[in-house]
């Protein structure tokens, strides 16, 4: 291109969905097992698993509303790994997604009094495997996590939640 001239796009442009982002989710990986939360609609009684997290208080930053609500929800302690990105397919999501590690393998028990809470009911941690990676998890929402926790399966386990 020549000084002056203006660039002309002539491909397919890709819009990049802006989302407001409310709290955050944890990808909490460990012994061959990922961390879960039950939750309960109150309406209904259906029940499912999903990753731990929750909303932020005022002026929390995400990394920290994460770490607090694994806490609270499950009693476990993490160390944050990094943000991972959630796929612009995936719709209705509110939450900043991160990795994490605990700083010790423990039974998952909630802090918090599970009947003053509107939708938790449970915490634990469930194996996932090749042919099982996202457990319990329902893919319809959370398929895109499969191939990150394959490639943990895969990895060798000093460096196995670095390489998800």
């Amino acid at each position: 291109m020549k000084e002056g001239e203006a660039h002309v796009c002539t491909g397919p442009v890709r819009q990049r969905t802006r989302r407001r982002l409310t709290g955050s989710r944890v990808l909490c990986l460990s012994a061959g097992q990922v961390l879960l939360v039950r939750h309960e609609e109150p309406q209904s009684g259906a029940s499912y698993w999903v990753l731990p997290g929750g909303g932020r208080e005022p002026g929390e930053r995400f990394e920290d509303a994460a770490r607090r609500e694994v806490r609270e929800e499950t009693g476990i302690e993490v160390r944050l790994i990094r943000r991972l990105g959630v796929p612009d397919a995936v719709s209705d999501v509110t939450y900043a997604l991160f990795l994490a590690t605990p700083l010790r393998h423990a039974e998952a028990i909630p802090l918090v009094d599970l009947s003053a809470e509107r939708y938790l009911r449970a915490a634990a941690w469930h194996r996932v495997t090749e042919a099982a990676p996202l457990g319990p998890l329902d893919p319809a929402h959370w398929g895109f996590l499969a191939p990150r926790i394959k490639r943990w399966l895969r990895s060798k386990p000093s460096r196995a939640v670095e390489r998800a």
